[in-house]
């Protein structure tokens, strides 16, 4: 997880998706990547992450229903869950 430091209510991270160490403006809006290579990169990770957690309560929605079986879903949603948790890792959130 990515060091987070605090500045009154806000809180920024202090490194990059990369692992390099942010510098944060005197003033303005704090830093969240490095770069605009690492802002694409946070950006596709974070759409990623967002669509399986969708496709979470799909499937919640469709055993709730009973159009699939218990079993099926939670299979489906234990998998999508691992998914979300290496994606949230790589990003360090």
């Amino acid at each position: 997880m990515m060091p987070l430091k605090t500045a009154g209510a806000k809180r920024f991270a202090l490194s990059c998706v990369c692992g390099a160490t942010l510098v944060h403006p005197a003033t303005g809006r704090p830093r969240r990547t490095c770069s605009s290579r690492c802002r694409r990169r946070l950006d596709h990770v974070t759409r990623k992450i967002r669509r399986r957690q969708a496709w979470v309560q799909g499937w919640q929605a469709l055993a709730a229903r009973g159009q699939v079986t218990a079993a099926e879903a939670r299979r489906e949603v234990a998998a999508l869950t691992r998914d979300i948790r290496a994606f949230a890792a790589e990003v360090g959130r």
